[in-house]
């Protein structure tokens, strides 16, 4: 009799099992359609714009970022009608830095701005728009502290703004939507500087294609005024290949018919692969080896296919003038503290300051 028992409660137990398993593997399979075919569930896991971090802060309230005394608060309206929060760190090196602070503690918000913006319009500046990378805002502690180093320690303006959606930006962000900001903010940034400044796109992970995306429709557009260089700090080759690392995409790993089905199913393409072969202004990619995000090696990858996408033009009959890009892997560095590095200090400053001339041809090992 007590073996009935024991032998009833067993089969019960796999009975319960087998119905929790497929209860699992038929969630997870309408979690995977919803996904494949759901292009704004694809939206809400790719630029994660819905995470307002750090959320116990104003945006506008620079004294909680630590950035109060040489930072202003800027919105910049792009051709479609958005409107893009942002900040202006001014570089502490510049003279001004000391009567915008005093204006800032004396309460003279008008005042304050006019430094900033007459500081800006000065000769011979060197300013830097950052492209900040997916999820959250421009208030991330990494941004924040990489926003100051490149304005306390290399001397730059800093231009650093949230994509539509993101922060206290208005909109809702796509990829031919963020095009459109990163073109809003560099038309801003062109009018409210002298024509001898010099203008460099920092695009860190998602950014790196906002920032190369911008290069190549200005030269495109045979703009009058192009960036004086293109900083990519972890890029990736194309929206597929980063899907592949994305710690959304952990639970879908194990299964790879499953990874790809997803990966082709991709709506957005970021294809940064495609592009930076044909940039003309000096570039430089910077990668952490410790990168858990996106793997040094994806790098490395799009580094090479740049290199023989240029030796093939090269080769061919139509030669062209393109892009001079080195590769700097900076040791122990992960995905977001890059610019904590020494490593990352020297190359930038040696990057900034020996300017390359534009359609130089080169290929830095």
């Amino acid at each position: 009799m007590r073996s009935v028992r024991v032998t009833s409660k067993r089969q019960q137990f796999f009975k319960n099992l087998s119905k929790g398993v497929l209860c699992f593997f038929i969630f997870y399979f309408l979690v995977v359609i919803l996904v494949a075919y759901s292009k704004t569930l694809q939206g809400l896991i790719l630029y994660g714009n819905w995470i307002k971090r750090p959320y116990l802060k104003r945006l506008w309230d620079l004294k909680a970022f630590g950035i109060g005394h040489h930072a202003r608060n800027i919105k910049i309206e792009t051709a479609d009608g958005i409107t893009l929060g942002a900040w202006h760190l001014l570089p502490t090196t510049h003279p001004g830095i000391l009567n915008a602070a005093a204006a800032v503690l004396q309460g003279d918000k008008e005042k304050s701005s006019l430094i900033y913006k007459h500081a800006l319009e000065e000769p011979n500046q060197k300013v830097i728009i950052y492209f900040h990378g997916q999820a959250a805002t421009r208030g991330m502690p990494s941004r924040v502290e990489l926003c100051r180093s490149l304005a306390t320690l290399l001397g730059f303006h800093v231009i650093s703004f949230d994509y539509r959606g993101f922060g206290d930006s208005t909109g809702w962000p796509s990829e031919e939507g963020l095009a459109a900001d990163s073109l809003g903010v560099w038309d801003w940034t062109v009018r409210h500087i002298h024509p001898s400044s010099q203008v460099f796109l920092y695009g860190q992970s998602l950014g790196t294609h906002m920032a190369t995306k911008l290069v190549f429709d200005l030269q495109t557009m045979k703009n009058d005024f192009q960036p004086a260089g293109l900083i990519l700090d972890a890029p990736f080759k194309n929206m597929r290949t980063a899907a592949l690392y994305h710690p959304a995409a952990l639970i879908f790993r194990p299964f790879p018919i499953v990874k790809s089905f997803l990966v082709n199913r991709i709506k957005e393409d970021f294809a940064t692969d495609t592009l930076l072969p044909y940039i003309k202004c000096p570039a430089i990619i910077f990668h952490g080896s410790r990168d858990k995000m996106i793997p040094v090696t994806v790098s490395e990858s799009l580094y090479s296919h740049v290199k023989r996408e240029i030796a093939a033009v090269q080769i061919g009959e139509n030669k062209m003038n393109l892009v001079n890009i080195s590769l700097k892997i900076i040791d122990q560095a992960g995905h977001k503290n890059i610019g904590v590095f020494s490593e990352w200090l020297i190359y930038m400053h040696n990057f900034t300051s020996s300017r390359v001339e534009m359609n130089s041809y080169a290929v830095c090992e």
